[in-house]
């Protein structure tokens, strides 16, 4: 999930470096605080979600999977 993240991540930039290159800067700061608010935002509502759903669902069906060691330990 990280690579795929990072190659987003470079992509994005690729086309923003193509836009108008007076407003690089400008277009480059929007686009990283929308990416970080982004992230911050995702990260709180999955802790949101973990305290009211908890965690039991996702552990009996990690149980099941091939992640069941790293899951449950």
């Amino acid at each position: 999930m990280d690579a795929c993240s990072q190659v987003v991540h470079v992509t994005n930039q690729a086309v923003i470096y193509d836009l108008v290159d007076s407003a690089r800067s400008r277009i480059t700061t929007i686009y990283m605080t929308t990416y970080f608010l982004g992230g911050a935002l995702g990260t709180t509502g999955g802790r949101l979600a973990g305290r009211v759903v908890g965690r039991g669902c996702c552990r009996r069906q990690a149980r099941r999977g091939p992640c069941r060691r790293v899951v449950c330990g």
